[in-house]
């Protein structure tokens, strides 16, 4: 999929091949496989290869205008007034995933979390968004022993993930209940991270 958007996005193609020119054999099967998820996510949702560039272009755009007034005046956009986010939930989780697949250090993340062992563990899955950090989890368990939480679940992820448990709500302290625990990049989106981060702490098992 990233190749059809790469055909209407010079910016994408450049940085989607460098990234894979850099990877080596095992990477480029991770690669392969967000690649998949990523058009398995867009024929759920009929978006051909303009649409999706459209969204990537879109998030970009957003992106570079805060980025701008942050270097000009030190501040996040909610404390300009200026927080409205002008895309769809299907649109942001097709910037994030195809991003995996153009920059570096988000498909670093994605290798670093395969690289993790999750058999005969309970996990907790923290802000599945798209459900690619869910896809990868998921291939690598023997049995499905896996608590997913989102505040807002696509209708996709709960079609696409139709024998996880998944919670539309927020995570709560459970105490000494999962062996592992995930949340990527979820942190900055929290209202009380270190509630958040003690409520994690507490429902991790003993050790």
């Amino acid at each position: 999929m990233i190749e059809d958007i790469s055909s209407v996005n010079r910016l994408i193609a450049l940085q989607s091949r460098q990234l894979y020119k850099s990877l080596n054999n095992n990477e480029k099967k991770l690669y392969q496989q967000v690649d998949l998820f990523l058009q398995t996510y867009c024929n759920f949702y009929n978006f051909n290869k303009n649409l999706a560039a459209t969204a990537i272009q879109k998030f970009l755009e957003k992106y570079n205008i805060d980025m701008g007034n942050f270097n000009d005046t030190a501040k996040f956009p909610y404390q300009l007034g200026n927080s409205q986010f002008n895309l769809s939930r299907e649109e942001y989780d097709i910037f994030l995933v195809s991003s995996i697949l153009f920059t570096k250090h988000r498909f670093d993340i994605f290798y670093n979390l395969n690289q993790i062992s999750f058999d005969n563990k309970s996990i907790a899955l923290i802000g599945i968004g798209s459900g690619v950090e869910l896809d990868l989890i998921k291939k690598k368990l023997i049995k499905d022993d896996i608590c997913a939480y989102d505040l807002i679940i696509s209708n996709f992820v709960k079609q696409y993930f139709s024998n996880v448990k998944i919670n539309e709500y927020s995570f709560d302290t459970l105490n000494n209940t999962f062996d592992t625990i995930v949340a990527i990049e979820l942190i900055e989106h929290i209202e009380k991270p270190y509630k958040f981060i003690n409520d994690v702490y507490h429902a991790l098992k003993d050790n």
